[in-house]
This record gives structure tokens, sequence and C-alpha cells, in this order.
């Protein structure tokens, strides 16, 4: 087992320190998302609960598109849609390169249903309102 871990985390490294080398825009392909290390980000907090990404460069331009943001440190990483450095789109979070979380981010809130996974097996599903919880319907 702790070999297996060791292969996984170094691959992991491996991939991330790749990444970080290669920050390329993928406009012609909105598939692919843009790979970007954490510590190559900001974060700015709205007074509302929201936050604003913006990428740590001269303009600190807010995210625009699809991003892999990738944090080595706690072996995670996400696939989000951002405008204007607000999650807007699709959201999903990997820990352990495992899908632990999935949803639809609306102007910076959560909206729609979010699935919430653990050991590969969906653990609970919550409905969301602009960012409030909701029940979810019963069929």
């Amino acid at each position: 087992m702790k070999i297996i871990t060791t292969i996984i985390s170094t691959i992991l490294y491996l991939s991330c320190a790749h990444a970080n080398n290669t920050h390329t825009h993928n406009y012609d392909n909105p598939q692919k998302e843009e790979v970007v290390n954490i510590s190559d980000i900001t974060t700015r907090n709205q007074k509302d609960g929201r936050q604003i990404i913006l990428e740590n460069n001269l303009t600190k331009a807010p995210l625009n598109g699809t991003y892999r943001i990738v944090n080595t440190r706690k072996n995670r990483y996400t696939i989000a849609e951002y405008n204007n450095g607000m999650y807007n789109g699709i959201y999903k979070l990997y820990k352990r390169s495992n899908l632990t979380e999935t949803g639809q981010y609306s102007n910076g809130t959560k909206h729609g249903i979010f699935k919430y996974y653990h050991n590969n097996k969906l653990r609970k599903s919550q409905l969301y309102n602009n960012g409030k919880k909701t029940p979810i319907p019963k069929k």
C-alpha cells in the first residue's frame, strides 16, 4: 500500500511540476482546461461570501474559461469554469485523483445539484438555489 501511495504521489507531483511549466491558454478548444498551480493565483474575498480568483501576474487579471487548479501540498485539484474570476459553470473537486464533489456555479454561488463522493461512491446530493441549500424534490 505504501508503494502505491508513493507512486501516485510521485505521478501527481511530476504532473503538477510539468503543469507549472506549461501555462498556455486554450482559446481554440474550450473543452481543454488550462492548468495552473495554486501558488500562481490569488483570491479576493467578496463581502457576500463569493471569491474572485486572479492570476498572480502583473495584471492580476481574473480567470476566464476552464481551469484545472492544482494544489500539490493537499494532493487535490479542481476543474472549474470561471467568468470574471468567479466560478460560473461546471465545478469538480478531486482529492488523490478521486472525484469528491461536482456541481454547477452561477456567478460565484452554488446553483443546482451538488454531488459529494467518498471512495468513488455517491455519499450525498444537495440542491442549491442561488447559494442556499434547498430540499431536493421527491419524485
